[in-house]
């Protein structure tokens, strides 16, 4: 990249021995915005093959249905390996478009990591000695290594978020195509399950954030150890100082099984209530199939 998009880097990555850059940190999404705009054309490359990746997901349940009415119920050998073979084909674009998705995507990540670690670092030279007073070696061994990959976690949405929108409109027309009820019925459950979702995501935040200062805290007492090991032993104040950090690292332990706790419910809501609800839908397509409403096929393609 040069110019607007960022330095020549390794593949495109910024590179770390360039001139410093002027990061926009007046807040969060501001910050993330820069980190979209020091790469737009990678991000744009990613949105691309994250929508195409989304979409394509999205066409094997509809050829599957072709196959079906079109081919064995219709007793049509030749529609039949049509629409197989029209099956074969959107499968393997699909993989191609996942592996281009995936590379992308890492590479946009991972220049975000590299710009987020090299604002903190200009940044901590700028403060100098003031450092000390503002973090502790903790905080900062924290932000550059745990938070910088969070931050970078964040840019996926410019991939297969945008990607996801576009599948959910493509469904929504492919179901109001099949079945009004069923459109109706995947597209306002949709939103209620990310809504119910939301209540432990919070209590999930709010853990992680005791657990991430809990863990700069014990980063730096950890360092202080490491540097000072000698100086302490000389004077008697190794064991007490490791006993210190014994009860800390518990202390740590706990919160973690605590963040551990949230994110087990958070997991299991993701894969019980999609579940609960896909039998749901399935259930009442097989319904209106049984009263002739829709065929076999579409059966398959409201279930795929």
């Amino acid at each position: 990249m040069s110019g607007r998009g960022g330095t020549r880097g390794f593949r495109g990555i910024v590179d770390p021995g360039a001139p410093p850059e002027r990061a926009d940190t007046r807040g969060p999404l501001r910050y993330i915005w820069w980190l979209v705009r020091r790469q737009r054309g990678r991000v744009l490359t990613g949105a691309f093959y994250g929508s195409a990746w989304s979409v394509a997901l999205t066409l094997p349940p509809y050829l599957l249905a072709r196959a079906v009415d079109d081919g064995l119920a219709a007793g049509d050998t030749r529609a039949l390996l049509a629409w197989t073979g029209a099956l074969l084909g959107v499968g393997a674009v699909t993989a191609w478009l996942s592996i281009m998705r995936h590379r992308t995507m890492t590479r946009v990540r991972m220049d975000a990591a590299f710009r987020t670690v090299r604002v903190l670092v200009e940044h901590l030279g700028r403060l100098g000695a003031t450092l000390s007073g503002r973090a502790s070696s903790g905080e900062v061994l924290t932000a550059g290594f745990t938070d910088a990959a969070r931050i970078a976690d964040v840019l996926t949405i410019t991939g297969p978020g945008v990607g996801s929108v576009l599948a959910y409109g493509v469904v929504a027309v492919l179901l109001l195509r099949i079945s009004p009820l069923l459109a109706v019925v995947v597209l306002l459950g949709v939103p209620l399950l990310a809504l119910l979702v939301g209540p432990p995501l919070a209590r999930l935040r709010g853990a992680e954030t005791a657990y991430r200062e809990r863990q700069g805290t014990l980063a730096a007492r950890l360092v202080d150890l490491a540097e000072g090991l000698r100086v302490l032993r000389a004077f008697g104040g190794g064991a007490g100082f490791e006993a210190r950090y014994r009860t800390g690292s518990r202390e740590l332990l706990d919160r973690g099984l605590r963040v551990g706790a949230v994110t087990s419910w958070v997991e299991a809501l993701t894969a019980g209530l999609p579940a609960v609800f896909l039998a749901v839908v399935t259930w009442l397509a097989a319904r209106l199939a049984v009263r002739g409403e829709i065929t076999t096929g579409e059966l398959a393609a409201v279930y795929g």
